[in-house]
C-alpha cells in the first residue's frame, strides 16, 4: 500500500486523495501526518514542505490547505501532458492534487464569471476551453502519469486495472411529436398549422394519431435494442410547461406508459425542469411525480439544458436524496467540464466537505454538435471518434447525450441517426441496430 504523507491533512486534500487513488486509479492509499510512521513504510509520497530522505515528494500548492475562495493564478505547462500549479517534485512538473481538486472541483464556477442568455457557465469561457483541452480527460491522465513514476520508486505497487465503458443516455425533453396530447393543445397545434398552411403536418398527425403511422419522435425500439440496460440511461422532463420547459403533461397516459416501459429495460432518472433548479419545492414536486410512476426513489438526475448554478443546484439535488448527477458537460462545447473521464463525489467548495452525491460526467452531447459548434453529421462523427478516443487512451468512461428527437432522421435531424449508430459501442454493429428497429 503507498503512504502519502502531509504536515496537514484538510478536508480538500483527503478528498482529492481519494479520488485520484481511489475513484480514478482503484488503488488504496493511507494518508498521515504521523512521520514517524512514514518514515516506517516501505514506500511512500512526501506531500509536504518537510524534507524526508529517500522518500519521493511533491511540494505542496496551497489551495489544498486553503478554507476560502479566491483567484488562483493558473500558469499552464503546455509541453507534453499539459499541465497547472508547476511545483518541485522528483515525480511530476506540477501538483498533481491540487490542479486536480481546482478542475473536480469547478472553482472556477464559483468565481465571478460571464454567463451565456440563460445564466449558463460556458465551456468557451472555462480555464480548458480557453486553452483547447476540453476534449482531454486530464485529471485521468496526470493521476496514470503520477502512479507511474511512484511504480518506478515503488515497484511493488499494486497494477491499475481499468476498463473502457460506455453509456448511451437520453434526455426525453418531448416525448412525442403528436401524441399524449389533450384536446386544447392538439386544437391550438391545428390552429397553428393552418395559419402556417402547414398542410403535411396536419395530414401526418391525422395519420399519427389514427396508427397508421409511427410518432417521428418515437425512436425508443432503437435506443433499446442499441444497447444493454446496465449501459443506458433515460431522464424524463415532467415539469409544469413554460417558455423553456416545454414537455408533454405528466400525466398523459401515454407519456406515464413511455416511462413505465423504458423503466424495464433502462434506468429511468429526472430531468429537472429549469423551474426546478431555481425551487426545491418545484424539485421536490417533480421527483414525487416520478417516483409515483416508477414506484421507487428518484436517484439519478440530469439538468435540463445542462443548466448548473454552483453550489445551490447540486445541493438542492443532495437534499432530495440524488446519488448521480449527469449535468456535467459544457452546451457550447463537447469534452470534460470537471477535466475527468471518471465518476467523482461532488465536492461543496461552499462548506469545504465531500458529499455522498457521485458525478457522471458528460463527454459529448448532441446538440452541441449540430446548434452550438454548427458541425454538419459527417464532421460531428469525427468530433465524437476525437473525444471518444481520448477516453479510450485511459480507459475511461465515456457518456454521451442524445435526445429522442435527434436520431429519428426527422426535419432539422435529417442524417443524424447515422452519427448516433456510429457513435455506439463496439458490442452493437450497425446492422443490428438497424434489424432490430425494423
Amino acid at each position: 500500500m503507498l503512504t502519502i504523507y502531509s504536515e496537514h491533512i484538510s478536508a480538500r486534500l483527503a478528498y482529492v486523495i481519494e479520488v485520484i487513488f481511489e475513484d480514478i486509479l482503484g488503488v488504496d492509499v493511507l494518508l498521515t501526518e504521523n512521520q514517524d510512521t512514514f518514515r516506517k513504510s516501505s514506500g511512500g509520497l512526501n506531500y509536504s514542505n518537510i524534507p524526508i530522505p529517500d522518500k519521493a515528494y511533491i511540494r505542496p500548492h496551497g489551495i489544498l490547505f486553503e478554507e476560502g475562495i479566491r483567484t488562483q493564478e493558473i500558469r499552464w505547462n503546455l509541453d507534453d501532458t499539459a499541465s497547472f500549479f508547476p511545483t518541485e517534485s522528483d515525480l511530476v512538473k506540477h501538483d498533481v492534487f491540487a490542479a486536480s481538486f481546482y478542475l473536480l472541483s469547478r472553482y472556477e464556477e464559483y468565481l465571478p464569471h460571464q454567463k451565456d442568455d440563460i445564466g449558463r457557465f460556458q465551456g468557451r469561457s472555462s480555464t480548458l476551453g480557453k486553452q483547447g483541452l476540453l476534449h482531454k480527460p486530464l485529471v485521468d491522465e496526470w493521476a496514470l502519469e503520477l502512479y507511474q513514476a511512484l511504480t518506478r520508486v515503488h515497484p511493488f505497487l499494486p497494477s491499475v486495472e481499468r476498463r473502457f465503458r460506455q453509456l448511451d443516455t437520453f434526455d426525453i425533453d418531448v416525448a412525442y411529436a403528436y401524441k399524449g396530447r389533450g384536446f386544447l393543445r392538439k386544437l391550438g397545434s391545428i390552429i397553428k398549422d393552418l395559419t402556417k398552411m402547414n398542410l403535411s403536418r396536419i395530414r401526418e398527425r391525422r395519420a399519427v394519431l389514427s396508427n397508421r403511422l409511427d410518432d417521428p419522435f418515437d425512436t425508443y425500439r432503437m435506443q433499446l435494442a442499441c444497447n444493454t440496460k446496465d449501459n443506458l440511461r433515460h431522464f424524463f422532463l415532467i415539469g409544469d410547461r413554460s417558455e423553456l420547459d416545454r414537455s408533454i403533461h405528466y400525466g398523459s397516459q401515454e407519456l406515464k406508459e413511455l416511462i413505465a416501459l423504458l423503466h424495464e429495460h433502462s434506468n429511468v432518472g429526472l430531468h429537472p425542469s429549469m423551474a426546478a433548479n431555481a425551487s426545491l419545492k418545484t424539485l421536490k414536486k417533480e421527483c414525487l411525480r416520478l417516483e409515483e410512476i416508477i414506484d421507487e426513489p428518484v436517484s439519478r438526475s440530469r439538468q435540463h439544458f445542462l443548466y448548473l448554478d454552483l453550489p445551490s443546484t447540486y445541493r438542492n439535488l443532495v437534499s432530495m436524496g440524488i446519488t448521480e448527477d449527469y449535468s456535467m458537460g459544457f452546451a457550447d462545447r463537447v469534452g470534460f467540464r470537471a477535466g475527468t473521464c471518471s465518476p467523482f463525489p461532488w465536492f461543496d467548495l461552499g462548506t469545504n466537505q465531500r458529499t455522498e452525491m457521485y458525478v457522471i460526467p458528460l463527454a459529448v452531447m448532441d446538440s452541441s454538435l449540430k446548434d452550438y459548434m454548427g458541425l454538419n453529421s459527417k464532421e460531428a462523427i469525427k468530433e465524437i471518434q476525437k473525444v471518444r478516443q481520448q477516453v479510450m487512451s485511459v480507459q475511461g468512461l465515456y457518456v454521451q447525450l442524445w435526445h429522442n428527437h435527434t436520431i429519428s432522421d426527422y426535419g432539422e435531424w435529417a442524417g443524424w441517426k447515422e452519427v448516433f449508430l456510429s457513435s455506439l459501442s463496439e458490442e452493437f454493429s450497425l446492422s443490428q441496430s438497424d434489424s432490430m428497429e425494423a
